[in-house]
């Protein structure tokens, strides 16, 4: 299950960064190339994928929509989301908590 929401995830940050074209899209920004093939666990979505405050908040609110999860508002601070693992764990730990309550949930969205 986890490999199936890191993947689903990485759908949604590479669909609402600021970046056109998905994986392995090249953009010059700077005077230097930057290439997205695969997002990683260095991966800063404001850095690497030039996310701003318009496409963080679509971003949160796809995820909320896709795993039927809520963030807790306490969470609602772009730094604390920016860097890929760190979104990852709390988007896994959400839907783990909804799982814990309702064991039909991981079918629902899979």
């Amino acid at each position: 299950m986890d490999a199936i929401i890191r993947e689903k995830l990485i759908e949604l940050v590479i669909k609402n960064s600021n970046l056109t074209g998905g994986p392995g899209y090249t953009m010059q920004k700077s005077d230097e190339t930057r290439k997205v093939k695969d997002i990683t666990d260095d991966t800063d979505l404001i850095t690497d994928l030039s996310y701003n405050s318009v496409s963080a908040i679509k971003l949160v609110v796809d995820i909320e929509q896709e795993f039927d999860i809520e963030f807790p508002d306490e969470l609602l601070i772009f730094e604390k989301l920016r860097k890929f693992p760190t979104l990852y764990n709390t988007v896994l730990e959400c839907v783990k908590n909804i799982d814990s309550k309702d064991q039909s949930y991981t079918y629902r969205f899979f």
